[in-house]
């Protein structure tokens, strides 16, 4: 789990100067971001974080198509948060966090892998998104993760130059099976599969309306640790209703400047966040933004969403509690939060059913 050998011969074309020096072989990747706060923690530790975390958001905050993708982002929306616009769970973790792990800490931007109009400088770039696409193809082919059917995605088309350096137009239904674009993935043992995180405490957890609740306070300026109390739509689903639709919290609105780094941690029913670590499952994930350095004073609004239903399974007596305690924790980055809600995915896909395959064999 760290930068290959190749990439790090300062003789060869894979080489970049502009990388962090204190991530450099033989340090472990930090696929959390922890670092842009906390440092590196020992070497086992961050490669066992680093599994915990690829189960969270390759099976956790992956059982619905749009949790895994991303929500849905339209020609002509004009403000897109309120109906869904968010990143998927591997954009968030590891994509985003692998990149401002490379970027260089020395640089205004973190150039060249940490800020968006220079990370392809860095031949890194090119490995990382097919990591990237590699995961795509376990969550579709190991764990029965469903593909969109919405023909404006199907059809969405980019531009690209062919090694005759011609312009062709490529649609995405025309890259969804790597077979046709001529390769495969090598079949290689899946780690974090066995790495699934587990509650840091024992016993029922009871959560009241006595603390705000999330309508009481936001909009607000995350500046602070922040405690409140969400109220479900609805407690103690059947196992049909699950099977039918994620319940998904939703943190909306997420409002920040592009060209500096964010990082922010999301818990649930954790009475200390110091002691939760991505091995526990209180410990939802993050939000976490690669920056846009071109447009320095300019904000975007995003959404960010997690699964929610086998986490209240797990923490016990959390499933049958009205409320529930969510604690988001800053990290870096001035933020503003506009709301936290629950609400439900009902384009539910059959990974969990899978893991559980998986677990039983």
């Amino acid at each position: 789990m760290e930068i290959p050998a190749m990439f790090n011969d300062s003789s060869s074309s894979l080489y970049d100067s502009l990388r962090n020096q204190d991530h450099l072989p033989p340090a472990v990747v930090d696929l959390n971001g922890d670092f842009l706060v906390t440092g590196i923690p020992p070497e086992k530790t961050q490669i066992d974080y680093n599994l915990n975390l690829m189960y969270k958001q390759m099976i956790t905050n992956a059982t619905t198509p749009r949790l895994f993708f991303g929500q849905p982002y339209r020609a002509g929306d004009d403000n897109p948060t309120r109906s869904g616009s968010g990143s998927g769970s591997i954009e968030i973790a590891p994509h985003n966090t692998v990149h401002a792990w490379a970027g260089d800490s020395r640089q205004p931007f973190l150039e060249d892998m940490g800020t968006f109009y220079a990370a392809a400088r860095d031949p890194i770039f090119y490995a990382h998104h097919a990591n990237i696409d590699r995961l795509w193809i376990i969550w579709v082919d190991k764990l029965g993760g469903k593909v969109f059917s919405d023909p404006d995605w199907l059809d969405s088309s980019f531009m690209f130059y062919n090694e005759e350096a011609k312009p062709v137009i490529v649609k995405v239904k025309d890259c969804l099976d790597p077979t046709t674009l001529g390769y495969v993935y090598e079949d290689i043992d899946i780690p974090w599969l066995d790495a699934k995180p587990t509650p840091r405490r024992k016993g029922v957890r009871v959560v009241t309306s006595e603390l705000c609740q999330a309508t009481q306070v936001f909009p607000t300026a995350l500046d602070r640790v922040l405690n409140i109390v969400v109220r479900r739509p609805k407690k103690l689903r059947s196992k049909e209703e699950k099977e039918e639709a994620e319940e998904v919290l939703l943190v909306d609105e997420i409002e920040y400047v592009c060209s500096k780094p964010v990082k922010f941690d999301v818990y649930l029913n954790e009475s200390d966040v110091k002691l939760c670590t991505p091995a526990n499952t209180e410990f939802l994930g993050s939000f976490v933004d690669v920056p846009h350095h071109r447009h320095r004073t300019s904000t975007e609004k995003m959404s960010m969403r997690f699964a929610i239903s086998s986490v209240l399974e797990e923490l016990h007596g959390t499933d049958e509690s009205e409320f529930l305690l969510v604690t988001l924790v800053p990290r870096c980055g001035n933020v503003t939060i506009g709301g936290v809600n629950i609400e439900f995915d009902s384009s539910k896909s059959s990974a969990q059913r899978v893991m559980k395959n998986f677990n039983s064999n």
